[in-house]
């Protein structure tokens, strides 16, 4: 899908798209989404919780694609927009998913798996703010402020409240885990 939304930004006419488009640079990032979704495949072993992945990153970036379409200006409750929504759901999405895949994968411990997770998605959120600074400063290509204005600070407390909805979900996961083990465990 990502592949051919970006071909198709390539070779249609600028006419037809709205102005504020950059066909060229959204249809490489477009085809560049599709990479990445692929990219856990060539990394990691088959497993579920690389497939849990996978999937969300492809509805992480779908959404992220909406916002580059247009719905960027969508505001959803007074001053909580899209944007605030795309950066809590994202990281929230990638906390829980990707805290379970390494965690499979590298036979790491939970708590350390957290806190590497976390410590990248911090990582990443800052990055993000950076990158989207960039595109609009070198090639005037999308809805971006300024770099740490009101609207970057909210988009970094946005991926904080997102990784904290992300441990909350981690914490009742294992919870709930570790009852039905201990269920299973005194059962005669």
């Amino acid at each position: 899908m990502f592949v051919g939304a970006g071909l198709a930004l390539f070779f249609m006419p600028a006419a037809w798209l709205p102005s504020y488009y950059k066909p060229i640079p959204m249809g490489i990032v477009a085809i560049g989404y599709s990479f990445l979704i692929t990219l856990p495949t060539w990394v990691f072993r088959p497993s579920r919780e690389r497939d849990w992945f996978q999937i969300a990153l492809a509805l992480d970036l779908l959404l992220c694609g909406l916002g580059s379409l247009g719905f960027w200006n969508i505001s959803i409750i007074g001053m909580f927009g899209y944007d605030k929504l795309i950066h809590f759901t994202f990281s929230a999405s990638m906390m829980v998913t990707a805290t379970y895949l390494l965690s499979s994968h590298n036979r790491w411990s939970m708590k350390k798996t957290v806190f590497i997770v976390a410590l990248l998605i911090a990582v990443s959120g800052v990055a993000w703010e950076y990158i989207e600074y960039f595109f609009a400063a070198y090639f005037h290509f999308g809805y971006f402020g300024t770099l740490f204005d009101y609207d970057s600070r909210h988009d970094i407390l946005a991926n904080i409240l997102g990784v904290m909805a992300g441990l909350i979900v981690i914490r009742f996961r294992t919870k709930r885990r570790d009852l039905y083990i201990n269920v299973i465990t005194k059962t005669p």
